[in-house]
């Protein structure tokens, strides 16, 4: 896997995109696939550390708000791929198996995008590894 802190903030938007793309063997914008949700969740992200820095309650409970809002979403969409993923992969060994069901539950904890980056390129390690495909 690579450095995380070498990876580009179009490398993690990327990573985002094609995680739910091969899931869902879908087209962009379907199913939270677009690299934009990414960025939107970044920027607000910063907006948020930023109003954190800055110490003012409004603006921090503003950025706070509208982070977590879309940090939620973006959880969801993947939770979603996740779960298609895990039901075309039955066929792996049971170990395998495990460490993309607890992926699956790692992505919901963290708060911080980089995190759940992480989580998502240790999942497309797997589906390399073991060529999973998602046939409708």
């Amino acid at each position: 896997m690579e450095d995380l802190q070498n990876k580009t903030h179009s490398d993690k938007c990327t990573t985002y995109e094609f995680f739910i793309l091969r899931c869902f063997r879908s087209k962009r914008f379907d199913y939270g696939a677009n690299t934009d949700t990414w960025d939107t969740l970044h920027s607000k992200y910063l907006n948020f550390l930023d109003a954190k820095n800055h110490n003012s309650k409004k603006e921090l409970c503003d950025t706070e708000t509208e982070y977590l809002q879309n940090l939620n979403e973006v959880k969801n969409y993947l939770d979603k791929a996740y779960q298609k993923l895990l039901d075309v992969s039955s066929n792996l060994n049971e170990e395998t198996l495990t460490s993309l069901k607890n992926y699956q539950i790692l992505i919901k904890e963290p708060n911080e995008p980089n995190l759940i980056v992480t989580i998502l390129e240790m999942s497309l390690e797997i589906m390399n590894k073991y060529k999973l495909e998602i046939m409708d």
